[in-house]
């Protein structure tokens, strides 16, 4: 998902959700959830693609050193959950 929005290489909405082996409505749900994590994407319909608006970098946990850049989206997209034995709380920490 990140390299085809880096690269304006996305497509249209239907398009992108293909790639990535997602239903258009989850497509949506997970670029809300990118924005809310500071990502600036926005859709240009000339160019039929989404594009980061600025530099946009998502690190997650340990990936950096599994070699982050090698994830792309679609087959490799999954989430962690985990509980915090401290807190007891849950997080739920999306690979994109």
């Amino acid at each position: 998902m990140d390299d085809l929005i880096r690269r304006k290489a996305t497509g249209t909405p239907d398009e992108f959700a293909k790639r990535l082996r997602l239903g258009k409505t989850v497509l949506m749900e997970e670029l809300r959830e990118l924005k809310q994590l500071g990502a600036e994407i926005t859709y240009c319909k000339d160019r039929q693609s989404y594009y980061y608006e600025q530099e946009f970098v998502l690190k997650i946990g340990k990936l950096d050193n599994l070699g982050q850049q090698e994830l792309r989206g679609g087959q490799n997209y999954f989430e962690i959950f985990s509980r915090s034995g401290i807190t007891g709380m849950e997080t739920r920490t999306f690979m994109v």
